[in-house]
């Protein structure tokens, strides 16, 4: 399986966002599979419904009149002996009215609630999935019920970690995994029960069957004052999954095991050999005061094609370590935002909003004064490409924001 097929983001986007965020010092990168106990159920829902005009009028008859017989009910209401009988077995299959001794019918709890209510309250057969992390048996959020779910199956989640990725790998967590029945039943008599995907319409929740599957996520290793702290980027919130990111922390066996992990201690060795590899010798990679590796390369490199402009901030990757490319030239980093939103505009669709969120982004990460949609439109103007793209960009903007000035 290959990484694309996993995840719909690369994992330079994480790294770009744990830069902006600094809430200690990015120094490594790699994806974890994550393992899940994939859970089916079956359980009784209630469903409100409206009810059928002459349903109600015999509800009503029941409970305001006390009305306990068919031939009470027809005389009242004048309707045929048919009739009544057949809307009665109805109820009686949904469970609103039962036959008592004397051919008498009367309206059960679930009859009554439903006529003060307003509404037929029909409890019917569900089945669905739940989800719960592997480790700790915890339930997932709501929020990670979307389509955007991308779990794994062992054999999928085997070919993605025996995969080749550039210059990260993906890790499966393996730790011994239990499935905790205890876990559903907690889930079910939990008073927020709805945060976790399971509604409080929901009665008699039994387990089907459990499966073992893997969500897909990338990990940021970061440092501060020498202790590992680990962000967690889920293509759930496409950011970081705070849920996520409270487990990996919080559980000393997903530490211990990230600890376990194969680390490289000479990393100005490790980017002096790709240098040299790329006959860079003459360059020498240096930590920034706020202990990111960083190469500057020089203006000729980017003149000469030998590095796109759009290289510029990026990360070179190897061992799920990062080198950041950068150039002393604001222009040519002015440059860059340009030629990435260009890029951007050839393979998406987007909206201005977004649009303008990744210029910020852009500008933020390589320290320019930010970028406006305007100066983008100028110097799209100037290279005299892909300023169809923008127009259709801009006329939606108006089309959605009539009185914005733009």
């Amino acid at each position: 399986m290959e990484q694309k097929a996993a995840f719909p983001y690369q994992i330079d986007r994480a790294i770009e966002h744990a830069l902006r965020e600094m809430d200690g010092i990015p120094v490594r990168a790699f994806g974890l599979l994550y393992p899940l106990w994939m859970v089916e159920i079956a359980a009784q829902e209630d469903e409100k419904r409206p009810y059928a005009l002459i349903e109600r009028f015999l509800v009503r008859g029941l409970y305001e009149a006390r009305l306990q017989t068919v031939e009470e009910l027809v005389a009242f209401f004048g309707l045929s002996s048919a009739l009544v009988l057949k809307i009665l077995r109805f109820l009686e299959t949904i469970q609103h009215v039962k036959q008592v001794e004397g051919g008498r019918w009367i309206l059960t709890e679930t009859g009554i609630q439903s006529f003060c209510s307003g509404m037929k309250r029909v409890r019917q057969q569900k089945s669905q999935y739940l989800y719960f992390d592997g480790i700790c048996s915890r339930p997932l959020l709501q929020e990670h019920y979307t389509n955007k779910l991308r779990v794994l199956t062992d054999r999928e989640a085997g070919q993605l970690a025996s995969g080749s990725t550039i210059g990260f790998r993906f890790y499966r967590l393996s730790l011994p995994v239990t499935w905790d029945a205890q876990a559903l039943t907690d889930l079910e008599h939990h008073p927020d029960r709805g945060r976790y995907n399971l509604p409080s319409t929901i009665h008699s929740v039994t387990a089907i069957s459990n499966t073992l599957a893997y969500l897909p996520m990338y990990i940021i290793e970061t440092r501060r004052r020498a202790v590992s702290y680990y962000l967690a980027y889920t293509h759930v919130k496409e950011l970081r999954d705070p849920f996520f990111e409270r487990l990996v922390n919080e559980t000393e066996r997903i530490r211990r095991s990230f600890h376990a992990m194969q680390h490289e201690t000479k990393l100005a060795e490790l980017w002096t050999r790709w240098l040299i590899s790329k006959d860079l010798a003459y360059l020498t990679p240096r930590q920034t005061p706020e202990g990111i590796w960083r190469v500057v390369l020089p203006d000729s490199l980017f003149r000469s094609s030998t590095f796109s402009f759009r290289s510029i901030g990026s990360f070179h990757k190897e061992q799920g370590y990062f080198l950041q490319l950068w150039c002393h030239n604001e222009a040519f980093r002015r440059r860059a935002i340009f030629e990435r939103a260009m890029l951007l505009l050839k393979k998406k669709t987007l909206d201005c909003t977004y649009m303008e969120e990744m210029l910020q982004r852009w500008s933020q990460l390589l320290d320019v004064q930010p970028v406006k949609l305007d100066d983008l439109r100028v110097w799209l103007q100037k290279q005299g490409d892909g300023v169809k793209l923008l127009q259709k960009l801009l006329s939606r903007r108006e089309e959605k924001q009539p009185d914005a000035a733009f």
